[in-house]
């Protein structure tokens, strides 16, 4: 018995099955921007956690570091050092309105030195630390941060 020849497949004539059609090519386009969109989005709020975690650590390093400078001190030296005319408790001291520089951003300290009730003996010694998000005033309570560091001690420590 004779071999036939495998049939041809016929092409129809007019529009081909071949490539996409301009829909589908929109189609995916749209899903491709929606996608990006929310990659772009979550890369912008990654940025930002990431900065802010960079400012929460510089201001406990700069609190840590006033509060340790506060301790090494008598309390006849805090009173002259913090400008406390009556030399006598609370003291309560802004350092000028002096700023620190941090990495990505400008810092305030503030300490404030109180007997507690607990003890005559023991001293609070509290240092508050605020910063604003960048280009915003630290009065702006929108955009203020502020950290607080404080320890117990006495009165006749000084290490």
């Amino acid at each position: 018995m004779p071999r036939r020849p495998a049939p041809r497949r016929r092409r129809r004539a007019g529009r081909g099955q071949d490539g996409f059609t301009l829909f589908e090519l929109l189609v995916t386009l749209a899903v491709s921007v929606i996608g990006m969109t929310g990659v772009v989005a979550l890369q912008l709020a990654t940025t930002r956690t990431n900065a802010m975690a960079a400012q929460t650590s510089d201001a406990v390093t700069i609190a840590k570091r006033t509060l340790e400078e506060a301790r090494g001190k008598t309390l006849a030296q805090m009173y002259v050092d913090y400008e406390d005319v009556d030399a006598a408790l609370p003291i309560d001291y802004d350092f000028g309105s002096q700023t620190v520089a941090g990495r990505t951003a400008t810092y305030l300290r503030r300490i404030i030195v109180e007997s507690t009730a607990a003890s005559v003996d023991l001293l609070r010694i509290r240092v508050e630390v605020v910063w604003a998000d960048e280009g915003a005033d630290v009065n702006d309570l929108m955009h203020r941060h502020e950290i607080s560091v404080e320890l117990l001690r006495t009165r006749q420590e000084d290490f």
